[in-house]
């Protein structure tokens, strides 16, 4: 089943592209390529979004990038793997909710009950 998704996945990534991406080979420096490499590396970007935010602060230096230039239109396959990623997330939070609810639990109980220990010594002071 695994196999399949990721089968799909790939196929779905590859027509994607072919329909809405451009690759745009870019021939450059190797030093003018490193102080980008440094300064991508410097705010946690990677190169390629480091250049692509440096094209749409020249393309639109108000900062209102339009919403559909960085936004992808999620059709298909794409929608079932967030929903699957979202449906994981839920049940995740909600096993690390119940086990956060059992460790409170016990420890309310181990408060309440009287340790064993307390017994033992007031027997002893008799």
């Amino acid at each position: 089943m695994e196999e399949k998704r990721s089968v799909r996945h790939r196929d779905y990534q590859n027509e994607y592209r072919k329909k809405y991406i451009k690759r745009v080979p870019l021939d450059m420096q190797i030093e003018k390529y490193n102080a980008i490499k440094e300064a991508a590396k410097k705010n946690g970007e990677t190169v390629n979004g480091y250049i692509k935010k440096a094209i749409d602060d020249r393309l639109y230096p108000d900062g209102n990038v339009p919403e559909h230039i960085n936004r992808r239109d999620l059709p298909g396959m794409a929608i079932d793997i967030i929903a699957i990623r979202e449906q994981r997330q839920k049940e995740a939070n909600k096993e690390k909710k119940k086990n956060n609810e059992d460790v409170m639990t016990d420890k309310s109980q181990e408060e309440s009950s009287p340790s064993e220990d307390s017994s033992d010594s007031s027997e002893e002071d008799e």
